[in-house]
């Protein structure tokens, strides 16, 4: 995890004695994995956290579904399961596995048996549930992603904020639009002492909905964004891409508040960049960049997110990485103290490192 973060908060970690060196720590784990003791399932969980988990929440320029890097996943996997195969744990793994593989039934299947396990029910429920609700929208299945989200609700968590408000986007998507709104009134009227960032985020995303009323686009859009802010629309089937898309872009062409229409823009060119439409990604991103509604001066994660994918286009399709470094530089340095702003740090630093070693490359190769 040290080796993600910016190099001048790496050299504080460095004097208190923490290296930061990424090819070593994982290393030192696939070590681990040899044994026969209890580090083996230790080192198989902190591998597969790593791989499966951060990598693809953190990344936005995509991941390779490579067969080889999938398979390697499942040998890890396999030292986890040959300890306790049927643990929540270990279904869990292999349902992220399976969305790598852009296999959408078979994570759904794995998610369900992680929900039916003995250890960690609370905890493992709510996160099992959680990712059956994002497929489950990804498929325009609203329903049960209201049941699995409403499940979490009822078995109780401490993000009650953030999922009443998921809870109120998908049921006034189902045009209840009463029900909607007591659900908005009650995230927003959430008191906590030192809320958790998300939850803050939560909060005033209820108190928006209660002011400014359910629409039917309003509340898809802000789905989406919730699938975009999962991560969700990477290594997705075509398919299901496709399909978004096409939803997307008539919420885009009816939304009649710049937030709604910005949502939709940044979901839109997420889609088309994963779908390989390079150019007409950064007509979308261009758009939400161009936008200055006041509305986004409290929605300042909204810009960080299109220069950063603005970035990624500019080193993986245009191959220019002093363009890539100017848009990273600009969400870097232009705006602080904005929703989500600790991981967008990593992934920033992140493609950061990725542009200047093709920077690198590319001066050898002259």
């Amino acid at each position: 995890l040290l080796s993600l973060i910016p190099q001048k908060y790496l050299k504080v970690a460095n004097i208190l004695g923490f290296q930061g060196d990424r090819r070593f720590g994982l290393e030192c784990w696939q070590y681990a994995l040899t044994g026969s003791d209890i580090r083996e399932p230790l080192a198989a969980i902190n591998l597969l956290w790593f791989q499966t988990l951060l990598i693809p929440f953190i990344s936005l320029s995509g991941l390779p579904s490579d067969p080889k890097l999938l398979e390697g996943h499942r040998s890890i996997l396999s030292h986890l399961t040959a300890v306790s195969p049927n643990s929540p744990l270990a279904r869990y793994f292999s349902g992220r596995i399976s969305l790598m593989a852009r296999e959408l039934d078979g994570a759904m299947s794995e998610y369900q048996l992680c929900k039916e396990g003995n250890f960690f029910p609370r905890e493992m429920t709510q996160i099992a549930c959680q990712e059956r609700a994002y497929i489950a929208m990804l498929q325009n299945n609203f329903d049960l992603a209201l049941t699995e989200i409403q499940t979490i609700l009822e078995i109780g968590t401490k993000f009650q904020s953030t999922y009443l408000l998921l809870s109120g986007l998908l049921t006034g998507y189902r045009a209840d639009a009463r029900d909607a709104l007591k659900l908005f009134e009650t995230g927003a009227k959430q008191s906590m002492s030192r809320p958790h960032p998300l939850e803050r985020f939560s909060m005033r995303r209820c108190a928006y909905y209660t002011t400014q009323g359910v629409t039917y686009v309003g509340m898809h859009v802000a789905l989406l964004e919730v699938l975009y802010l999962a991560n969700a629309f990477l290594n997705c089937p075509p398919d299901i891409l496709a399909s978004n898309l096409e939803s997307v872009q008539g919420s885009v062409a009816s939304a009649t508040d710049p937030l709604s229409r910005c949502l939709g823009l940044l979901t839109q060119g997420s889609i088309l960049k994963y779908m390989g439409c390079p150019h007409e990604a950064e007509e979308s991103f261009r758009a939400v960049l161009s936008c200055t509604a006041k509305v986004l001066k409290t929605e300042r994660h909204i810009h960080v997110y299109a220069n950063i994918e603005m970035a990624i286009l500019a080193l993986n399709h245009h191959k220019d990485a002093d363009q890539s470094i100017s848009f990273l530089h600009t969400a870097r340095d232009k705006f602080s103290d904005y929703d989500f702003d600790t991981r967008l740090q990593l992934t920033i630093n992140r493609e950061l490192l990725l542009a200047k070693k093709f920077k690198r490359q590319s001066k050898l190769e002259k």
